[in-house]
């Protein structure tokens, strides 16, 4: 809706049409500057020039003071003149920015089917679980084949090792309750290029994991029915899940949970089949299995050596454990510890039962050579064919779900990614049919099906995912680290030991080395991977200076895309970003630029500071930029109580007309000017009056000078700063509402930028909310 601006001593206010509530708007330059700043002439391209920063007053309606209003400043954004030799820019910089749309600010890995908040224990247990469950069917047999008849120690190592991951993931995502896992953990206690080496590895993941989960139901449905072909039904699953999630069609919960139960069920039922079957063969079987000298019970030199490959290979069997974080938002409260405490009880009674019992009913070596289809195999011994197909089918039910929830999770992930300009903002694009984001789903199937075309042998695919899982586990830990020593006034409960967390990533870390040295083919294609994610993540971040050397590189005889490409830098670097302040604090804020200008594209800061005014009485006074202020001076309440007033103390200090009926007083340029243009002493010392009792000052002007005093201080910092950085503009802005949730969801939609381009310092156990409150703001400094 079209606004009007309308002008009242110098203050824009811009109201909206069929609207009663607006935004009054200060707007000048800083008071105090120095000289020399370097004009866009005298910088050597035109993409380093930068407006001088400004000073902007945000003050919410008179008599609405819990709302933001309707209104918004809707400055339009300056055009650039570049001429393609340096020309200047626009020197003035907009409060607004229009490259995004405010709305997916801070949007969170997204949950299809569920709403915010809505997932119980089973719901958001099965989500995760199908992933880890799964994982079962194609682990057993591969963990049999590398330890041998030492699998299930194997395996129960491997659940110890899972044991400390649950108090390390409480303890941060109760810090930081945000989805992302351990990319949102990175971003929010280190830097932006760790964060992007965890998206880097859980896309790998997410990639093994689709095609592990297609080629392991493809194998199940081989064995059940030889006529179907496992290499084409893998890439067949992988294209239809492609297709329905292009359609719009994504998994629920209540789906999820379903399969979770038929699996499980299905699981215990294998289970206590077999340990029926042992009990009636007397434990013949499985005495043979451990006493056999055969290369596939004891494929290693020794015992130590079987049990530590048997353990790096069966930490494939844990994969999805992480899985949970990534939509911890939408789970209900104190539900997430027990996902993780549900899937860890699940493991420990699946994988280490499946590995004993699978050789106490089928041979070891009949069991290693069935290995991709092994637990079929151990029901149809234990019961007959038709329970063969039961697991067949629920193999091929469950794994299907887990591809699905690998598209699910890999367009959330990388909608985030190109959200934070870590992945190129096409994947951004939506279709106009099901409103899907169809590139990265496209780049996604291609990626897949490749590798599943590229690699035959299970154990290679095994051995990629395993250490791309492997390497986001170490990344959690370090996270963990970082929380500890960075974000320490974070509350959170429980804390894990250093110790813990340093045994647990040294364990991954073992683990990983592990699948690296039992098979180097497997870091081959790891690497390969790698490399095409990593050289997408590092041009995108890099585009500016990948822009940069295009100009370069073009001839001037062609000015057209010289100017083009200038163009583009300049709207790059346009993009806002917003720091919150408290405290005028130099250093801490000189911190926050740094780390912006090293991390972030952008030469425009927006520094915020959000505090809260108290609403005027009602009465003849009112403040500046109200609309229905008198022109004329009228009769104001003194400045200062007696010290026997017992009038209300709890009145705010505010500033209305000079007596003289001049201008309005800023109260930015000068804070100490107060009522009738009258300085105003130190309100920390009484004065006299004339018939000499005592004068003290009231709450409310101690309240109100502090506040001055705080903004008169921020300004100078922001003007100083604006010096030191020439190519970078520095905005102050200030809030005239308390910091908090809404009030950051309603700045974020008022100036249009995202949630998560928006930073802080980490808040102190006194912060009333959480960070996962803001909807994505960021913690970046101490």
């Amino acid at each position: 809706m079209a606004t009007s601006p309308t002008t009242h001593h110098g203050l824009i206010e811009y109201t909206r049409a069929a609207s009663t509530t607006s935004f009054d708007v200060h707007e000048r330059e800083y008071t105090a500057r120095s000289n020399f700043r370097k004009n866009a002439d005298q910088l050597k391209n035109s993409w380093e020039s930068a407006p001088k920063g400004r000073v902007y007053f945000l003050s919410r309606e008179v008599g609405r003071p819990q709302d933001f209003g309707d209104g918004i400043i809707d400055s339009p954004r300056p055009q650039s003149k570049h001429n393609g030799e340096g020309g200047g820019d626009d020197p003035r910089m907009p409060l607004l920015s229009t490259d995004y749309n405010a709305k997916d600010a801070g949007d969170s890995h997204y949950t299809p089917g569920v709403s915010q908040d809505s997932l119980n224990e089973l719901q958001a247990t099965s989500i995760a679980g199908n992933d880890i469950t799964s994982s079962c069917l194609y682990a057993t047999g591969i963990v049999v084949t590398a330890a041998g008849k030492y699998s299930p120690f194997s395996s129960a190592l491997v659940c110890l090792v899972l044991y400390f991951f649950r108090r390390i993931y409480s303890e941060v995502f109760s810090a930081i309750p945000m989805n992302g896992g351990t990319y949102t953990a990175l971003l929010n206690t280190s830097s932006k290029n760790m964060a992007a080496l965890a998206a880097i590895l859980s896309t790998i993941s997410y990639t093994a994991t689709a095609v592990t989960s297609a080629a392991s139901a493809g194998d199940y449905l081989n064995y059940q029915w030889p006529a179907v072909p496992s290499e084409w039904v893998c890439i067949g699953i992988l294209l239809l899940f492609a297709l329905l999630t292009l359609m719009g069609i994504k998994d629920s919960a209540n789906t999820a949970a379903a399969l979770f139960i038929i699996h499980v069920s299905t699981m215990m039922a294998l289970i206590i089949a077999a340990l029926v079957f042992v009990i009636k063969d007397g434990g013949e079987t499985l005495k043979n299995s451990w006493n056999s000298t055969s290369p596939q019970a004891s494929p290693q030199a020794n015992a130590m050596t079987n049990l530590f490959f048997g353990y790096c290979t069966a930490l494939l069997g844990v994969t999805g454990f992480e899985s949970s974080s990534n939509y911890i938002e939408e789970q209900k409260p104190g539900v997430f510890p027990k996902t993780l405490r549900n899937m860890w009880i699940a493991i420990t009674a699946i994988n280490p039962a499946l590995a004993v019992l699978s050789m106490g009913v089928v041979p070891i070596e009949v069991l290693v050579d069935n290995a991709n289809y092994s637990l079929a195999l151990v029901g149809e011994m234990c019961v007959g064919p038709w329970f063969r197909t039961l697991i067949a089918v629920d193999a091929a039910l469950v794994l299907a779900g887990a591809v699905l929830t690998a598209y699910v999770g890999i367009t959330g992930m990388h909608r985030r990614l190109a959200l934070d300009r870590i992945m190129p903002n096409f994947f951004l694009n939506v279709n106009s049919f099901r409103k899907t984001n169809h590139w990265i789903i496209i780049v996604f199937a291609i990626l897949t099906c490749s590798l599943r075309l590229l690699v035959n042998d299970m154990n290679v695919l095994g051995g990629v995912y395993a250490i791309a899982f492997l390497g986001v586990m170490a990344l959690f830990c370090l996270s963990n680290f970082f929380l500890k020593f960075r974000r320490g006034k974070l509350p959170r409960s429980p804390i894990a030991h250093p110790l813990i967390v340093f045994i647990a990533m040294s364990a991954v870390l073992v683990g990983a080395g592990g699948n690296i040295a039992k098979d180097p083919v497997n870091a081959g294609w790891f690497g390969f991977y790698f490399a095409i994610f990593g050289f997408g993540v590092l041009v995108t971040m890099q585009r500016v200076t990948v822009l940069r050397l295009l100009v370069r590189g073009v001839p001037r005889k062609y000015p057209r895309i010289r100017e083009l490409l200038e163009r583009k830098v300049h709207e790059l670097r346009q993009f806002p970003v917003v720091f919150f302040v408290k405290d005028p604090n130099l250093h801490v804020m000189n911190k926050a630029i740094g780390y912006i200008s090293k991390s972030e594209e952008t030469r425009c800061i927006k520094i915020v500071h959000m505090e809260s005014i108290v609403p005027l009485p009602s009465g003849p006074s009112s403040t500046i930029g109200s609309p229905n202020r008198s022109s004329t001076p009228t009769a104001d309440p003194p400045l200062r109580r007696a010290a026997t007033d017992t009038t209300d103390t709890t009145d705010p200090c505010v500033v209305v007309l000079p007596a003289d009926g001049g201008t309005v007083l800023d109260p930015l340029s000068d804070p100490e000017m107060l009522r009738g243009g009258l300085p105003v002493p130190d309100a920390s010392r009484g004065s006299l009056n004339a018939d000499g009792t005592l004068e003290e000052p009231s709450a409310a002007e101690v309240r109100a000078l502090a506040r001055n005093r705080t903004r008169k201080e921020l300004e100078e910092f922001c003007a100083v700063l604006d010096e030191l950085y020439p190519k970078i503009s520095i905005d102050i802005v200030f809030v005239d509402h308390d910091f908090g949730p809404e009030s950051v969801h309603h700045l974020s939609e008022k100036l249009n930028i995202p949630r998560n381009y928006m930073f802080m310092t980490c808040p102190s156990d006194k912060f009333n909310h959480t960070i996962g409150h803001l909807g994505g703001v960021r913690v970046i400094l101490h």
